[in-house]
């Protein structure tokens, strides 16, 4: 599946995790497969965010840093945070 780098989903997505981090995050199309194609398939924009490294994702070598999953899961939550209340307030 693929989501255009200019939607608006994929640019507040960005937005979000700059500020959550105070760095740049990088926009990269996923070398795997998700379930996310569903989603686009029914018209639901959909991204994919992940802490991990993308080299060993879904594969028998698939781990994670703690550093790494406690980064990802501020992320993910600043992500759930103010992308719920947007969706409210809008």
């Amino acid at each position: 599946f693929g989501i255009d780098v200019k939607h608006p989903l994929v640019q507040k997505a960005h937005s979000i995790l700059k500020d959550t981090f105070d760095e740049e995050v990088a926009i990269k199309k996923w070398p795997f497969c998700t379930d996310c194609g569903h989603f686009i398939k029914a018209g639901i924009p959909t991204i994919g965010y992940s802490p991990a490294e993308i080299k060993c994702c879904h594969t028998n070598r698939d781990s994670i840093d703690i550093a790494m999953l406690k980064k990802g899961l501020c992320g993910s939550l600043a992500l759930a945070e103010l992308l719920a209340n947007e969706r409210k307030e809008g």
